[in-house]
């Protein structure tokens, strides 16, 4: 059993398969029932699918013939199951053996996974191998999903020279002969030391098959993988702003989301949260929201800082809300959560999205401008992180999006059954707080024009006398003396 045209699938997806079958029987055979056996369990082949079989001719009751040393090939699909938990894990890794023991090969120390295995897409790992225990050691989940794989088939079938003498009498009844076929694995020799790996990630195992039958029907063995998310997530302000936000105004962040080609996205949601770093010049960071918490810390210390917050729109108040960092936020704009956060609130993006659509969501940030008594050069970022869930269908599950069809009406409690996969994404950017306006001035009078305006008004007599001065200082200052 091999799978066509791919290496990988989704849990819940619909993938397609191919059974060859080689008869080493002198008779030709009446076949009813194909079960496969599989690390998913056992997978019944459908009429359907074995009255399509090449180089095998059509029986009874929706069986086929399967002539005296032939070979027959079925094509059928097969319904992966949407929890990874019912795929059996092989971590054996020792060829077949439940541990390493000595005399029979063992587990090599230090191991590291084989980049050639077909089924781990050549090295690639789905996961980080910090997400699971935090140890940094490899294991066999950190490629991410199962191996699938069938290791032998069960079939019901009837000689039929037998069938054709019950037809004449010749024989009073028909037993059914009921063949179990599984494939054993050899163990390691002696001398060879294994990885703790699944054979599957090795490609001698993964493309394991007879000299007869061809590559172009895949591997025997498929890596299946949890529902993943596909949303590509774009900012829109960054290039225009080239990550910079003006203080003393409120800046808005755009964000677009598209589905993915292979998705369909349902009940867009998203979430915030934010993070500030307050750069001195000496090089001291500080986190200015923490500070804030912090009763320790001088009050006035926490209004120099100006700690960025989270705001919207709101045209019902009144008066100027208080930002809980020690300024007032803008007329007509409140806080958002914490100010730093959206808490538990996610906010609904939009209900829907086909392959390829997009939709746009924006969330606006706010910092007060600097007082003239304040001392600048300090270095103001912002981290922001977007968490964006949704439920996801995919074209590649039509089976079970026509099974939710069908028991829609079946529901005893008038829900909608769940048949999608929920999938969430994180999106990370951030922005550098810079004042709306910086000048420089010349304290000198000596220069042509000491305040900058190239205005004859504002030229400087060249002669020095008491009354020259108090004249240059009066053009420097735009008036003219009386």
């Amino acid at each position: 059993v091999t799978f066509t045209n791919a290496t990988h699938a989704t849990a819940g997806d619909v993938v397609s398969a191919s059974i060859a079958l080689k008869s080493n029987l002198d008779y030709a055979v009446h076949v009813n029932l194909i079960t496969l056996l599989s690390m998913a369990g056992p997978i019944t082949v459908p009429s359907s699918a074995l009255l399509r079989a090449r180089n095998a001719s059509e029986g009874s009751d929706g069986g086929i013939i399967i002539q005296a040393q032939s070979s027959i090939y079925i094509s059928t699909q097969i319904h992966v199951p949407k929890d990874l938990a019912a795929i059996a894990s092989d971590v054996s890794g020792n060829g077949g053996e439940a541990q390493g023991t000595p005399g029979k090969g063992s587990f090599a120390k230090s191991a590291r996974p084989r980049t050639a295995g077909m089924t781990s897409a050549g090295g690639v790992r789905f996961l980080s191998e910090m997400s699971l225990d935090g140890t940094g050691q490899w294991s066999t989940h950190c490629l991410g999903g199962k191996p699938l794989r069938c290791d032998g088939l069960e079939l019901k079938c009837t000689p039929v020279h037998v069938e054709k003498a019950a037809a004449t009498g010749a024989v009073e009844r028909i037993n059914m002969i009921e063949v179990t076929i599984v494939h054993k694995k050899p163990k390691t020799q002696a001398p060879m030391k294994r990885t703790p790996f699944e054979e599957d990630n090795y490609v001698s195992s993964a493309w394991l098959r007879p000299h007869h039958l061809p590559f172009e029907l895949g591997p025997r063995c498929l890596r299946v993988l949890a529902p993943m998310p596909q949303m590509v997530v774009t900012d829109l302000t960054n290039p225009a702003t080239r990550g910079k936000a003006m203080e003393g105004t409120v800046n808005r962040i755009l964000l677009k989301l598209e589905a993915g080609q292979q998705e369909k996205c349902h009940g867009i949601k998203y979430r915030i949260n934010c993070t500030t770093t307050l750069v001195s010049i000496d090089g001291t960071t500080t986190n200015p929201a923490t500070d804030a918490n912090d009763d320790s810390i001088d009050r006035e210390k926490i209004k120099d800082q100006r700690v960025p917050v989270l705001v919207a729109s709101d045209d019902t108040l009144k008066r100027k809300e208080n930002s809980n960092y020690e300024y007032s936020l803008p007329q007509g704009w409140k806080l958002v959560g914490s100010g730093q956060s959206s808490q538990d609130e996610e906010v609904a993006a939009c209900p829907n999205l086909d392959p390829g659509e997009a939709c746009y969501i924006y969330f606006d940030i706010y910092r007060p401008s600097a007082e003239i008594s304040q001392k600048g050069g300090d270095i103001c970022q912002t981290d922001f992180d977007v968490s964006i869930s949704y439920k996801q269908s995919r074209p590649s599950a039509q089976g079970r999006e026509k099974q939710r069809q069908s028991q829609l009406t079946s529901a005893k409690d008038g829900k909608e059954p769940d048949f999608y996969d929920k999938v969430s994404l994180e999106h990370s950017a951030s922005v550098v707080w810079t004042s709306p306006l910086s000048a420089d001035f010349s304290g000198s009078i000596n220069k042509g024009y000491p305040s900058g305006s190239s205005h004859p008004t504002n030229q400087c007599p060249p002669d020095n006398d008491e009354t020259s001065d108090q004249a240059n200082s009066s053009y420097a200052s735009g008036f003219t003396p009386e």
